[in-house]
């Protein structure tokens, strides 16, 4: 038998869902052979970021429908210290507009030996980018997990009464663990253990759960567990029955860059959403807007 949707007596809540900005500093250079080269391999709009990205928050301001606005992972364009430092001014500047942001970052937002690449002429060229992904919990922190009413160090990774009666789950899934040798995203044993706490004590309160993560759960099409499986969540099949049959229904998500709903039914009967955005800086952009009526289970 399904499990009960707590939060049932809730009113409904709207979020607005961003994901991927991929923000890239102008000073990182936007023309000659090395920008070329590497704008001819993406399918997002590089050069132009600070401008898309602008006009997005522009939009998500001008909706005063909700204060909600959730960003899944992916800040940067390859963890560059400039373009975190542009961003979190723009951020700033959303929440001065009466928005309240809530990040988690990924695996672009840093980079293991502290080193991007700035566009010279026919050359990249080195600057330093964020080395220690634990840094990032500073630089973001006022960005959640200044609200949180509990937080998992390693991962980075907080909880936050969002509204009455509605708890988010920011979920940092870039972790790269090596259990038995493997490296990959996912959630430790030890993060695990945190995040089903977290959904008993939200049990116990009839707490409705919104949850976000970086890696999808659930393919967002039939090919891209074949071109793209190792994109996947670790252990994802066996990690979404437990969190819809611990009441952790529907999955905020990113990365793919697709914009997809995808559902599936546990063996006990208990439904899990993944809700995949597209990216902020996609051909074409993409959010969304999200509402959970949790007392109609919509």
């Amino acid at each position: 038998m399904a499990n009960k949707i707590y939060g049932s007596n809730n009113e409904p809540l709207k979020v607005q869902v961003i994901t991927d900005v991929h923000y890239y500093s102008r000073k990182l250079g936007v023309e000659g052979k090395a920008y070329d080269k590497m704008e001819s391999k993406s399918q997002m709009v590089i050069k132009d970021s600070p401008y898309v990205i602008k006009r997005g928050f522009d939009m998500l301001s001008e909706d005063k429908s909700t204060d909600i606005v959730l960003l899944s992972g992916d800040t940067t364009h390859d963890g560059e210290i400039d373009s975190h430092t542009e961003f979190i001014e723009m951020l700033r500047e959303l929440k001065s507009r009466g928005k309240r942001v809530y990040v988690i970052t990924a695996t672009h937002d840093y980079q293991d030996n502290g080193i991007a690449y700035a566009c010279r002429g026919d050359e990249r060229v080195e600057v330093p980018a964020v080395g220690e992904r634990h840094d990032l919990w500073d630089m973001y922190y006022e960005f959640g997990p200044n609200e949180a009413i509990s937080t998992h160090p390693d991962s980075m990774s907080y909880v936050v009464q969002l509204a009455p009666g509605y708890r988010l789950f920011a979920l940092n899934d870039d972790t790269n663990y090596k259990p038995e040798g493997e490296r990959g995203s996912g959630f430790s044993d030890d993060c695990m253990n945190w995040i089903m706490e977290q959904l008993e004590d939200a049990k116990k309160n009839d707490q409705f759960v919104i949850a976000m993560t970086h890696h999808p759960m659930i393919s967002p099409s039939p090919f891209y567990n074949i071109i793209g499986g190792g994109n996947m969540q670790r252990n994802y099949e066996t990690t979404r029955e437990t969190f819809a049959d611990a009441g952790l229904s529907c999955m905020i998500t990113g990365h793919t860059h697709v914009h997809d709903i995808s559902v599936v039914t546990t063996k006990k009967g208990n439904k899990f959403y993944d809700v995949a955005c597209g990216a902020f800086i996609g051909c074409p952009p993409a959010m969304r807007n999200i509402t959970f009526d949790p007392k109609n289970a919509k």
